[in-house]
């Protein structure tokens, strides 16, 4: 069973599903370990994002950088673009809400354009907070954590729906393109076996999908 962002509750004690931007600071709050909202603008992104899918300026790169310089430094041919300002401005816009709510003098950036799921099986990661924005395609998988058996998480029984790694009556969550999701990891202080448990979703044929992922470093 699939459910989208659409299709939640608004939230619970452990995840928030929101409305407003500025609601990604609740992943300060001890007990939350997500928090997904839409992208300011989101339409207009994702049309720009489609657009320019097939090109060079949304091709696969990655770097570590100050914030204030990193979207001209990655991204900066997309900038000067008329047709490419939308999807710049949002990128721009990404780096400086992470680096400010964490106060991070240095960002892990990542844009990846893919057509295979880029991590298949659930997970957890090994980081104090990811946030991970999907501009095209389908948008990462995620499930509760009192609905898997994290002891076989990563490994193969995590595909298979008869291994007991999810619980009887367990939704997969998906979350819709166009929506920015902060995942906490096993890093963050006092969040050690409550990681957010989450996978990329296998692009159906023909499916391009368009990450971009930061990272505190």
């Amino acid at each position: 069973m699939m459910n989208t962002a659409e299709q939640l509750s608004h939230s619970n004690e452990h995840w928030l599903i929101g409305k407003e931007f500025v609601e990604l600071s609740r992943i300060c709050d001890p007990d939350i370990n997500l928090v997904a909202v839409p992208l300011p603008d989101a339409e207009q992104v994702i049309a720009t994002a489609q657009a320019l899918l097939h090109s060079n300026l949304c091709s696969d790169r990655r770097a570590v950088g100050h914030p204030d310089s990193l979207a001209e430094e990655m991204f900066g041919e997309l900038g000067k673009v008329e047709s490419g300002q939308p999807l710049y401005e949002a990128i721009a816009l990404l780096i400086d809400a992470f680096s400010c709510l964490f106060d991070l003098d240095e960002v892990g950036a990542r844009l990846a354009r893919l057509d295979r799921a880029m991590c298949p099986r659930f997970h957890v990661d090994r980081v104090g907070v990811r946030m991970i924005t999907t501009f095209c395609g389908s948008g990462t998988e995620w499930i509760m954590n009192e609905g898997a058996d994290r002891r076989l998480l990563a490994t193969t029984a995590s595909d298979d729906p008869t291994s007991g790694f999810m619980r009887p009556g367990t939704a997969i969550q998906q979350l819709p393109t166009g929506y920015v999701a902060l995942f906490k990891g096993e890093l963050y202080s006092g969040n050690e076996g409550k990681g957010i448990i989450h996978r990329s979703p296998v692009p159906a044929p023909g499916e391009k999908r368009l990450v971009l992922t930061l990272d505190m470093l």
